[in-house]
């Protein structure tokens, strides 16, 4: 009809082309048309379609600005690249994508200094327009497709002394506002990449949970320059990577005497967790000991089981916990037989604190010097000390010199050692420097033998002693001399009046040595007594005799 408007749509357009906007004509009474839209001069309307037409700009996430050097793919519904470019400093235009369409944004290579982003969807309307709905890729005001990159860096959580990658710590990277930017938990063998960080910004590199075994680190900060660069507290290692650094918890355990604080050996201590299980056991010597590995803030029990010889064993057990910082607490002291506590923390070392016993006791040892077995006296200094175990491995006291003299009366030598506390003592002969007894003097063997070597002191035995002999088997160098034995006394002849027998006319005394004459006593028995008697005075005669010459 003249003189009517109408409009002309377009519902669908070519491929890649965009639908076009609806024009108005209308028609005069002449056949002129009339249109809002092109008409080209024989009077044909034009519907005119543009091809579509999207532009894609690679982008720092954190600034908005170009990235160059980035490869970027746009590829169809069916996997095929319709589209690839290298990004500069100005946004990259599309033409000619179909409408309707869903497509994939993907990076195939990232800047220098950034990671490579996820793959984003997109779809255009049919005007040609980002159909925003069933786009997950960034849009600007604009209309521009935003490929966005972030600087990134590479964490991993490793122990300290090794640089084994550890799993179970929970860490973060909160940002100078206290915001958590990312946080995970680290997995053995895998390193976590941080992405989003801005150029410039400080962020805080945060522990909250350690492994097992291990103290939490303290935190340490960082910053990102524009060519992805880390700087700050934190360490990196040859590859750029930042280390979270762990140490195993660490208690060191002193045996200690509570007198003087000095150093004990010979105590027997054990580490036990709340399931009973020993994790530790050793003897305590002149340092500390260190156990390494025990859980924070678990509870575990120190017991002592063998005490240093001469001290008392600790009556209770002694309990401890480490914080999350590996900072030791004893919970429980144990306590001494009186009562007395016997565990503290000094300079984070766990004193275990024993008492010692009365030293009342003492043991006297005697050297003695024999030549095939009969004593001698010569000029020789030998040595002994006690010790603590039957194999004479301990030794509980200095060594002292049992020195012989050749003019000794008896040629002995004898030392005490005082005070002893109660306990049992192995008394041996040793060299000069305290090693074992080599029972050689020059070449020349010697057997030495102990007489009560093995001595235990108690209230009912307060003294006791030990006979140390050394029996030269051949010739002993030097000049030596026999210890005389001593003299026993023999009756000597002594005149003892006899009252004479109840005899009739015997009325007169006589002697040992002989008998008056016209006395009517037994002569026989006289002369028998006095033959009997010579007899004896010459056999001791001779065996003085045969001494003297031997």
């Amino acid at each position: 009809k003249t003189g009517e408007e109408y409009t002309l749509r377009e519902t669908v357009a070519p491929e890649g082309y965009t639908v076009t906007t609806d024009t108005k004509f209308s028609i005069d009474e002449k056949g002129n048309v009339k249109s809002s839209g092109p008409v080209s001069e024989d009077g044909t309307l034009l519907v005119e379609d543009d091809k579509t037409s999207i532009k894609v700009s690679k982008v720092d996430i954190a600034d908005g600005k170009e990235l160059e050097g980035a490869t970027i793919q746009i590829i169809d519904k069916n996997g095929k690249v319709v589209e690839e470019w290298t990004s500069t400093k100005k946004a990259h235009e599309i033409r000619g994508l179909k409408t309707g369409e869903e497509y994939t944004l993907r990076e195939t290579v990232a800047p220098e200094g950034y990671t490579i982003t996820t793959d984003t969807k997109f779809e255009l309307n049919a005007d040609g327009t980002i159909n925003r709905e069933k786009t997950d890729t960034t849009v600007n005001k604009e209309g521009i497709l935003l490929v966005e990159d972030a600087k990134t860096i590479e964490v991993s959580k490793v122990d300290l002394d090794n640089g084994e990658e550890l799993s179970g710590a929970h860490i973060q990277v909160v940002d100078s506002e206290g915001n958590i930017v990312d946080e995970w938990d680290s997995e053995s063998g895998v390193k976590h990449a941080v992405r989003g960080l801005k150029v410039g910004e400080k962020y805080i590199l945060k522990e909250t949970v350690a492994p097992e075994g291990y103290e939490i680190t303290t935190d340490t900060e960082f910053t990102i320059d524009k060519q992805g660069n880390v700087t700050g507290t934190v360490t990196t290692n040859k590859d750029g990577i930042v280390l979270v650094q762990d140490k195993k918890t660490s208690v060191k355990v002193s045996k200690v005497d509570i007198a003087d604080g000095e150093e004990l050996e010979g105590a027997t201590l054990q580490v036990i967790d709340k399931d009973g299980k020993v994790v530790k056991e050793w003897v305590s010597g002149k340092a500390a000991q260190e156990i390494t590995g025990l859980k924070t803030g678990e509870t575990y029990i120190l017991r002592e089981t063998v005490a240093p010889f001469g001290y008392d064993a600790i009556t209770t057990d002694i309990q401890f916990t480490l914080d999350e910082k590996g900072a030791v607490t004893v919970t429980k002291a144990g306590t001494n037989k009186d009562g007395k506590t016997e565990a503290e923390v000094k300079d984070g070392v766990i004193l275990v604190e024993d008492t010692a016993k009365p030293k009342l006791g003492s043991i006297s040892v005697t050297k003695k010097v024999t030549f095939n077995g009969q004593a001698i006296k010569l000029d020789k200094t030998f040595y002994v000390a006690l010790f603590t175990d039957a194999a004479g491995t301990k030794r509980y006291s200095d060594v002292k010199a049992l020195e012989i003299k050749a003019d000794s009366e008896d040629g002995t030598a004898t030392v005490t050692f005082e005070p002893l506390p109660y306990g049992t003592y192995y008394v041996y002969e040793v060299e000069a420097d305290g090693s074992p007894f080599v029972g050689n003097d020059m070449g020349i063997a010697i057997k030495a033998t102990v007489q009560n070597g093995t001595i235990t002191l108690s209230e009912t035995n307060l003294k006791a002693s030990a006979v140390i002999t050394n029996d030269y088997q051949d010739t002993p160098p030097g000049g030596y001399t026999f210890v005389e034995e001593p003299e026993t006394e023999t009756e000597t002849e002594t005149e003892t009046e006899t009252e004479k027998p109840d005899l009739p006319n015997a009325n007169t005394t006589v002697n040992s040595k002989g008998a008056k004459t016209g006395d009517t006593t037994d002569y026989m028995i006289y002369v028998f007594m006095m033959l009997a008697a010579a007899g004896c005075a010459g056999e001791a005669l001779y065996g003085r005799k045969r001494k003297q010459k031997k």
